[in-house]
């Protein structure tokens, strides 16, 4: 049986990179998991507090919510490109002293049923603060 897998791909410092193989989706199924408020709840976000509902969403802002944690993070969209690209900038409201960041998630259908996901995350510096929250995001992709 397949599964999904996950893994780093090496880059620069200033960029986190991690790529998916998920089977038995298609590349449109995936990009609406990312998208689409019900599906992204389902996996992701204890609440989605705003999330567009568009194709011309660019511009847009977002709102995540974990209530149990007191997380919410915040942001806007960059690109949304049904079914091949979405990127976005966020910023966690418990890490005020953290720069906003960019992800930029790009889906491919693969031959067989599945997609690669590719999720490119930054940019950072070399601080050591830096360096740690590149590798929370890694850690928390994986």
């Amino acid at each position: 049986m397949d599964r999904t897998s996950i893994i780093q791909v090496e880059t620069p410092t200033t960029i986190a990179m991690v790529k998916a193989t998920v089977p038995g989706f298609t590349v449109e199924q995936a990009f609406d998991a990312w998208t689409e408020p019900e599906k992204l709840a389902a996996w992701w976000p204890q609440r989605v507090a705003l999330l567009p509902n568009s194709d011309s969403a660019v511009g847009a802002e977002y709102v995540l919510e974990w209530p149990l944690m007191s997380w919410t993070l915040r942001g806007t969209y960059l690109a949304w490109e049904r079914p091949w690209l979405l990127a976005f900038i966020w910023k966690w409201d418990h890490e005020p002293d953290l720069p906003m960041r960019t992800v930029v998630i790009r889906f491919g259908q693969r031959q067989e049923n599945g997609v690669d996901i590719v999720i490119v995350h930054g940019v950072y510096s070399d601080a050591a603060r830096e360096r740690e929250d590149r590798q929370s995001h890694i850690d928390g992709w994986i």
